[in-house]
Protein backbone atom coordinates (compact mmCIF):
# COMPACT_ATOMS: atom_id res chain seq x y z
CA UNK A 1 0.00 0.00 0.00
CA UNK A 2 1.66 3.32 -1.30
CA UNK A 3 -0.30 6.11 0.39
CA UNK A 4 1.35 7.15 4.04
CA UNK A 5 -1.27 5.77 6.31
CA UNK A 6 -3.27 8.36 6.80
CA UNK A 7 -5.28 8.27 10.16
CA UNK A 8 -9.23 7.70 10.83
CA UNK A 9 -9.40 11.47 12.07
CA UNK A 10 -7.32 13.33 9.39
CA UNK A 11 -9.57 11.08 6.70
CA UNK A 12 -12.65 12.56 7.98
CA UNK A 13 -11.38 15.90 8.04
CA UNK A 14 -10.69 15.45 4.68
CA UNK A 15 -13.98 13.95 3.80
CA UNK A 16 -15.90 16.73 5.51
CA UNK A 17 -14.27 19.48 3.69
CA UNK A 18 -15.45 18.51 -0.04
CA UNK A 19 -18.90 20.78 0.07
CA UNK A 20 -20.93 17.95 -1.42
CA UNK A 21 -24.36 18.94 -0.74
CA UNK A 22 -27.15 16.38 -2.24
CA UNK A 23 -26.76 15.33 -4.92
CA UNK A 24 -23.13 16.80 -5.38
CA UNK A 25 -20.28 14.98 -5.13
CA UNK A 26 -18.25 18.01 -5.12
CA UNK A 27 -14.63 15.56 -5.80
CA UNK A 28 -15.63 13.43 -2.58
CA UNK A 29 -16.40 9.84 -3.95
CA UNK A 30 -13.57 10.63 -6.66
CA UNK A 31 -10.74 11.17 -3.59
CA UNK A 32 -12.55 8.14 -1.97
CA UNK A 33 -12.28 6.17 -4.95
CA UNK A 34 -8.14 7.17 -5.71
CA UNK A 35 -7.61 6.07 -2.00
CA UNK A 36 -9.10 2.67 -1.98
CA UNK A 37 -6.98 1.72 -5.53
CA UNK A 38 -4.09 2.18 -3.53
CA UNK A 39 -5.73 -0.10 -0.98
CA UNK A 40 -5.68 -2.63 -4.07
CA UNK A 41 -9.83 -1.83 -4.63
CA UNK A 42 -11.40 -2.30 -7.72
CA UNK A 43 -13.17 0.66 -8.04
CA UNK A 44 -16.47 1.47 -10.10
CA UNK A 45 -17.97 5.13 -10.61
CA UNK A 46 -20.86 5.30 -11.76
CA UNK A 47 -22.66 8.64 -12.46
CA UNK A 48 -26.61 8.89 -12.68
CA UNK A 49 -29.46 11.25 -12.88
CA UNK A 50 -30.56 14.48 -15.10
CA UNK A 51 -28.11 16.91 -15.97
CA UNK A 52 -27.02 19.40 -13.30
CA UNK A 53 -28.19 17.35 -10.75
CA UNK A 54 -26.04 13.81 -11.52
CA UNK A 55 -25.13 11.60 -9.08
CA UNK A 56 -22.14 10.08 -8.26
CA UNK A 57 -22.16 6.49 -6.79
CA UNK A 58 -19.21 4.15 -5.80
CA UNK A 59 -18.77 0.62 -6.16
CA UNK A 60 -15.30 -0.39 -4.80
CA UNK A 61 -14.72 -4.14 -3.86
CA UNK A 62 -11.54 -6.37 -2.89
CA UNK A 63 -10.86 -10.34 -3.76
CA UNK A 64 -14.44 -10.59 -5.54
CA UNK A 65 -16.11 -14.03 -5.31
CA UNK A 66 -13.21 -15.49 -2.95
CA UNK A 67 -15.70 -16.33 0.29
CA UNK A 68 -18.63 -14.47 2.07
CA UNK A 69 -17.95 -10.97 1.57
CA UNK A 70 -18.36 -7.51 3.99
CA UNK A 71 -19.94 -4.53 2.70
CA UNK A 72 -19.83 -1.35 3.69
CA UNK A 73 -22.01 1.37 2.70
CA UNK A 74 -22.82 5.07 3.18
CA UNK A 75 -23.46 8.56 1.75
CA UNK A 76 -21.09 11.16 1.50
CA UNK A 77 -23.76 13.87 0.42
CA UNK A 78 -24.85 16.39 3.01
CA UNK A 79 -27.58 18.46 3.92
CA UNK A 80 -27.39 22.08 3.09
CA UNK A 81 -25.48 24.09 5.97
CA UNK A 82 -28.86 27.26 6.18
CA UNK A 83 -27.24 30.49 7.46
CA UNK A 84 -23.20 30.12 7.96
CA UNK A 85 -23.06 32.99 10.12
CA UNK A 86 -24.83 30.80 12.82
CA UNK A 87 -21.42 28.41 12.68
CA UNK A 88 -18.72 28.66 15.09
CA UNK A 89 -16.29 27.46 12.79
CA UNK A 90 -17.21 27.05 8.67
CA UNK A 91 -18.82 24.25 7.85
CA UNK A 92 -16.47 22.48 5.45
CA UNK A 93 -13.18 23.62 6.62
CA UNK A 94 -13.19 20.97 10.01
CA UNK A 95 -12.25 22.51 13.57
CA UNK A 96 -11.27 20.41 16.27
CA UNK A 97 -12.20 22.14 19.54
CA UNK A 98 -12.26 20.44 22.97
CA UNK A 99 -12.05 16.57 21.73
CA UNK A 100 -14.63 17.24 19.03
CA UNK A 101 -14.62 17.43 15.37
CA UNK A 102 -16.77 19.95 14.00
CA UNK A 103 -18.15 20.42 10.34
CA UNK A 104 -21.02 19.33 7.83
CA UNK A 105 -20.85 15.67 7.52
CA UNK A 106 -19.08 14.91 10.96
CA UNK A 107 -21.77 12.26 12.22
CA UNK A 108 -23.94 11.90 8.87
CA UNK A 109 -22.26 10.32 7.71
CA UNK A 110 -18.55 11.11 6.74
CA UNK A 111 -17.04 10.57 9.80
CA UNK A 112 -18.32 6.75 9.54
CA UNK A 113 -17.09 6.71 6.25
CA UNK A 114 -13.58 7.63 7.15
CA UNK A 115 -14.02 4.92 10.00
CA UNK A 116 -15.02 1.95 7.65
CA UNK A 117 -12.00 2.54 5.30
CA UNK A 118 -9.53 2.66 7.87
CA UNK A 119 -10.94 -0.10 9.70
CA UNK A 120 -11.00 -2.24 6.31
CA UNK A 121 -7.23 -0.78 5.16
CA UNK A 122 -6.08 -2.36 8.54
CA UNK A 123 -7.31 -5.37 8.40
CA UNK A 124 -6.33 -6.06 4.60
CA UNK A 125 -2.57 -5.17 5.58
CA UNK A 126 -2.52 -8.91 7.42
CA UNK A 127 -5.63 -10.64 6.29
CA UNK A 128 -4.88 -9.71 1.83
CA UNK A 129 -7.69 -12.78 1.10
CA UNK A 130 -10.43 -11.14 2.88
CA UNK A 131 -13.38 -9.86 0.16
CA UNK A 132 -15.02 -6.14 1.22
CA UNK A 133 -16.75 -4.23 -0.90
CA UNK A 134 -17.94 -0.37 -0.76
CA UNK A 135 -21.16 1.42 -1.67
CA UNK A 136 -20.90 4.84 -1.52
CA UNK A 137 -23.21 7.49 -2.58
CA UNK A 138 -24.23 11.50 -3.01
CA UNK A 139 -27.78 10.88 -2.85
CA UNK A 140 -29.07 9.71 0.10
CA UNK A 141 -30.46 13.14 1.75
CA UNK A 142 -32.65 14.03 -1.03
CA UNK A 143 -34.87 11.94 -3.40
CA UNK A 144 -32.37 8.81 -2.88
CA UNK A 145 -33.92 8.06 -6.80
CA UNK A 146 -30.52 7.58 -8.23
CA UNK A 147 -28.16 7.00 -5.41
CA UNK A 148 -27.86 2.61 -3.96
CA UNK A 149 -30.71 2.04 -5.52
CA UNK A 150 -29.25 2.60 -9.07
CA UNK A 151 -26.00 1.32 -7.98
CA UNK A 152 -27.84 -1.56 -6.80
CA UNK A 153 -29.61 -2.49 -9.92
CA UNK A 154 -26.84 -1.75 -11.92
CA UNK A 155 -24.11 -4.00 -10.48
CA UNK A 156 -26.36 -6.40 -8.90
CA UNK A 157 -23.49 -7.65 -6.99
CA UNK A 158 -23.65 -10.65 -4.73
CA UNK A 159 -23.48 -9.29 -0.69
CA UNK A 160 -23.71 -11.59 2.16
CA UNK A 161 -23.79 -8.95 4.72
CA UNK A 162 -23.74 -5.23 5.20
CA UNK A 163 -22.64 -2.09 7.88
CA UNK A 164 -24.64 1.04 6.87
CA UNK A 165 -22.72 3.93 8.65
CA UNK A 166 -25.60 6.11 9.75
CA UNK A 167 -25.73 8.39 12.64
CA UNK A 168 -27.27 5.48 15.71
CA UNK A 169 -26.42 5.94 19.04
CA UNK A 170 -29.21 8.20 21.03
CA UNK A 171 -27.41 8.79 24.79
CA UNK A 172 -23.72 7.25 24.64
CA UNK A 173 -21.68 5.24 21.65
CA UNK A 174 -23.11 1.50 21.22
CA UNK A 175 -26.24 1.78 23.11
CA UNK A 176 -28.08 1.43 19.76
CA UNK A 177 -27.64 -0.99 16.92
CA UNK A 178 -30.52 -0.33 13.94
CA UNK A 179 -31.85 -3.33 12.16
CA UNK A 180 -35.10 -1.91 10.97
CA UNK A 181 -36.77 1.44 9.51
CA UNK A 182 -40.13 2.41 8.56
CA UNK A 183 -41.35 3.55 5.46
CA UNK A 184 -43.18 6.90 5.02
CA UNK A 185 -45.77 8.00 3.15
CA UNK A 186 -46.94 11.79 2.24
CA UNK A 187 -50.01 12.41 1.03
CA UNK A 188 -52.02 15.79 0.00
CA UNK A 189 -55.86 15.66 1.03
CA UNK A 190 -57.85 18.26 -1.00
CA UNK A 191 -61.38 18.35 0.67
CA UNK A 192 -64.03 20.47 -2.04
CA UNK A 193 -67.09 22.71 -0.80
CA UNK A 194 -69.12 25.49 -2.28
CA UNK A 195 -67.47 29.01 -1.86
CA UNK A 196 -69.95 31.89 0.00
CA UNK A 197 -70.72 34.64 2.08
CA UNK A 198 -70.18 33.88 5.51
CA UNK A 199 -73.78 36.07 6.24
CA UNK A 200 -76.09 33.51 4.05
CA UNK A 201 -76.42 29.80 4.42
CA UNK A 202 -75.70 29.36 0.53
CA UNK A 203 -72.14 27.81 1.02
CA UNK A 204 -70.71 24.47 1.83
CA UNK A 205 -67.93 24.64 4.50
CA UNK A 206 -64.90 22.46 3.43
CA UNK A 207 -63.50 23.83 6.84
CA UNK A 208 -66.40 21.15 8.24
CA UNK A 209 -65.47 17.96 6.78
CA UNK A 210 -61.75 18.80 7.49
CA UNK A 211 -61.79 19.33 11.34
CA UNK A 212 -64.30 15.99 11.32
CA UNK A 213 -61.94 14.20 9.37
CA UNK A 214 -58.52 15.09 11.08
CA UNK A 215 -60.48 13.52 14.19
CA UNK A 216 -60.71 10.55 12.41
CA UNK A 217 -56.98 10.91 12.00
CA UNK A 218 -55.94 11.31 15.51
CA UNK A 219 -58.21 8.21 16.33
CA UNK A 220 -56.87 5.97 13.26
CA UNK A 221 -55.23 3.20 14.43
CA UNK A 222 -53.46 1.35 11.82
CA UNK A 223 -51.88 -1.57 14.24
CA UNK A 224 -49.93 -2.85 16.53
CA UNK A 225 -46.64 -2.82 15.57
CA UNK A 226 -44.56 -5.71 13.52
CA UNK A 227 -41.73 -6.68 16.04
CA UNK A 228 -39.35 -3.94 16.54
CA UNK A 229 -40.75 -2.52 13.99
CA UNK A 230 -43.51 0.11 16.05
CA UNK A 231 -47.19 0.65 15.19
CA UNK A 232 -47.37 2.49 11.70
CA UNK A 233 -48.59 6.50 12.59
CA UNK A 234 -50.22 9.44 10.96
CA UNK A 235 -49.07 12.54 11.22
CA UNK A 236 -51.13 15.70 9.81
CA UNK A 237 -48.30 18.24 9.00
CA UNK A 238 -50.56 21.54 7.52
CA UNK A 239 -54.21 23.06 7.05
CA UNK A 240 -53.74 25.00 3.59
CA UNK A 241 -57.02 27.23 2.13
CA UNK A 242 -54.91 30.26 0.69
CA UNK A 243 -58.18 32.21 1.97
CA UNK A 244 -57.35 35.67 3.64
CA UNK A 245 -60.39 37.46 3.18
CA UNK A 246 -63.24 37.06 6.37
CA UNK A 247 -66.18 36.82 4.94
CA UNK A 248 -66.22 34.55 2.38
CA UNK A 249 -65.71 30.41 3.16
CA UNK A 250 -63.83 29.03 0.22
CA UNK A 251 -64.74 26.39 -1.69
CA UNK A 252 -61.61 23.80 -0.83
CA UNK A 253 -59.23 22.98 1.67
CA UNK A 254 -56.15 21.02 1.87
CA UNK A 255 -54.83 18.78 4.83
CA UNK A 256 -51.17 17.15 4.06
CA UNK A 257 -49.88 14.80 6.01
CA UNK A 258 -47.14 12.05 6.71
CA UNK A 259 -47.84 8.11 7.60
CA UNK A 260 -44.80 6.51 9.22
CA UNK A 261 -45.60 2.66 8.50
CA UNK A 262 -44.02 -0.79 9.37
CA UNK A 263 -44.11 -3.90 7.37
CA UNK A 264 -47.97 -4.59 8.20
CA UNK A 265 -48.72 -2.12 5.78
CA UNK A 266 -48.15 -1.01 2.00
CA UNK A 267 -48.86 2.27 0.29
CA UNK A 268 -52.15 0.63 -1.82
CA UNK A 269 -53.44 -0.62 1.65
CA UNK A 270 -52.46 2.31 3.59
CA UNK A 271 -54.38 4.11 0.20
CA UNK A 272 -57.48 1.85 0.56
CA UNK A 273 -58.25 2.64 4.38
CA UNK A 274 -57.61 6.30 4.28
CA UNK A 275 -60.29 6.52 0.95
CA UNK A 276 -62.71 4.42 2.90
CA UNK A 277 -62.25 6.82 6.10
CA UNK A 278 -62.21 9.89 4.36
CA UNK A 279 -66.07 8.68 2.74
CA UNK A 280 -67.34 8.55 5.89
CA UNK A 281 -67.28 12.54 5.72
CA UNK A 282 -67.64 13.48 2.81
CA UNK A 283 -67.62 12.20 -1.02
CA UNK A 284 -66.18 15.62 -2.36
CA UNK A 285 -62.40 15.13 -1.95
CA UNK A 286 -58.92 14.02 -3.93
CA UNK A 287 -56.16 11.82 -2.41
CA UNK A 288 -53.17 12.12 -3.93
CA UNK A 289 -49.36 10.45 -3.16
CA UNK A 290 -47.17 13.36 -2.89
CA UNK A 291 -43.68 12.06 -3.39
CA UNK A 292 -41.68 9.26 -3.67
CA UNK A 293 -42.38 6.27 -0.70
CA UNK A 294 -39.66 4.75 0.98
CA UNK A 295 -40.75 1.22 2.10
CA UNK A 296 -39.98 0.13 5.74
CA UNK A 297 -37.68 -2.88 6.15
CA UNK A 298 -36.35 -5.10 8.68
CA UNK A 299 -33.64 -7.34 9.27
CA UNK A 300 -33.76 -10.48 10.70
CA UNK A 301 -32.74 -10.67 14.12
CA UNK A 302 -31.79 -13.86 14.56
CA UNK A 303 -29.42 -14.36 11.32
CA UNK A 304 -25.99 -15.42 12.50
CA UNK A 305 -24.29 -11.91 11.13
CA UNK A 306 -26.80 -9.51 12.81
CA UNK A 307 -26.22 -11.60 15.83
CA UNK A 308 -22.19 -11.57 15.78
CA UNK A 309 -22.85 -7.82 14.89
CA UNK A 310 -24.91 -7.55 17.90
CA UNK A 311 -22.13 -9.21 20.12
CA UNK A 312 -19.08 -7.37 18.97
CA UNK A 313 -20.62 -3.88 19.77
CA UNK A 314 -21.67 -5.36 23.18
CA UNK A 315 -18.50 -6.75 24.21
CA UNK A 316 -16.72 -3.99 22.34
CA UNK A 317 -18.82 -1.51 24.73
CA UNK A 318 -19.12 -3.07 27.58
CA UNK A 319 -22.84 -2.46 27.39
CA UNK A 320 -26.27 -3.96 26.32
CA UNK A 321 -27.23 -2.71 23.38
CA UNK A 322 -30.84 -2.18 21.91
CA UNK A 323 -31.96 -2.97 18.57
CA UNK A 324 -34.08 -0.54 17.26
CA UNK A 325 -36.52 0.57 14.11
CA UNK A 326 -35.39 4.43 15.15
CA UNK A 327 -35.84 7.25 12.92
CA UNK A 328 -36.78 8.21 9.01
CA UNK A 329 -36.17 6.30 6.20
CA UNK A 330 -32.66 5.38 5.05
CA UNK A 331 -31.13 3.80 2.27
CA UNK A 332 -30.72 0.36 4.15
CA UNK A 333 -34.27 -0.64 2.11
CA UNK A 334 -32.47 -0.90 -0.73
CA UNK A 335 -29.77 -2.86 0.62
CA UNK A 336 -31.98 -5.25 2.71
CA UNK A 337 -33.20 -6.57 -0.38
CA UNK A 338 -29.98 -8.40 -1.07
CA UNK A 339 -28.59 -9.38 2.16
CA UNK A 340 -29.19 -8.64 5.93
CA UNK A 341 -28.14 -5.00 7.34
CA UNK A 342 -27.35 -3.46 10.72
CA UNK A 343 -26.82 0.16 10.66
CA UNK A 344 -24.72 1.33 13.21
CA UNK A 345 -22.68 4.87 13.44
CA UNK A 346 -21.64 7.91 15.45
CA UNK A 347 -24.53 9.89 17.21
CA UNK A 348 -26.99 11.55 16.07
CA UNK A 349 -28.25 14.12 18.13
CA UNK A 350 -26.20 17.01 16.01
CA UNK A 351 -26.81 15.40 12.49
CA UNK A 352 -28.40 18.21 9.97
CA UNK A 353 -27.75 21.05 12.90
CA UNK A 354 -25.62 24.38 13.02
CA UNK A 355 -22.20 22.95 14.72
CA UNK A 356 -22.49 19.34 13.67
CA UNK A 357 -19.78 17.43 15.44
CA UNK A 358 -18.35 14.19 16.35
CA UNK A 359 -16.73 13.05 19.40
CA UNK A 360 -12.68 12.40 18.01
CA UNK A 361 -12.30 9.37 21.07
CA UNK A 362 -16.01 7.95 19.36
CA UNK A 363 -14.55 8.21 15.39
CA UNK A 364 -11.69 6.39 16.34
CA UNK A 365 -13.39 3.62 18.61
CA UNK A 366 -16.25 3.18 15.69
CA UNK A 367 -13.22 2.34 13.40
CA UNK A 368 -11.72 0.10 15.99
CA UNK A 369 -15.39 -1.88 16.55
CA UNK A 370 -15.89 -2.41 12.67
CA UNK A 371 -11.75 -3.51 12.84
CA UNK A 372 -12.41 -5.93 15.36
CA UNK A 373 -16.18 -7.47 13.80
CA UNK A 374 -14.06 -7.67 10.81
CA UNK A 375 -11.70 -10.11 12.28
CA UNK A 376 -14.79 -12.10 13.89
CA UNK A 377 -16.87 -12.44 10.30
CA UNK A 378 -13.84 -13.55 8.53
CA UNK A 379 -12.99 -15.78 11.42
CA UNK A 380 -16.30 -17.72 11.44
CA UNK A 381 -15.17 -18.39 7.36
CA UNK A 382 -12.52 -20.04 8.18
Amino acid sequence: MTRDKINCLELAKKLMSFPSITPQSAGCIEYIASLLKEYSFKTEIICEGPEGARVTNLYAFINEGKGPNLCFAGHIDVVPVGDEKKWTSPPFKPEIRDGKLYGRGAVDMKGAIAAMIVAARNYLEHNDKAQIIFLITSDEEGPAIYGTKVLLESINPTLDFCILGEPTYKERFGDVVQVARRGSASFLLEIYGKQGHVAYDNFINPHSYATKIAALFEEMKLDEGNGILPPSKLNITSFDTDNMATNIVPDKTTIRFNIRYNNLQNVELLTKKLNELISQVTQDFTLALVEPSPEPYMSDIEDEYVKLFVKTVEEFTNQKTELTAYGGASDGRFIRRMCQVVEFGLGSSSAHQVDEHLVVSELENLSKLYGEFLVKFFDTQS
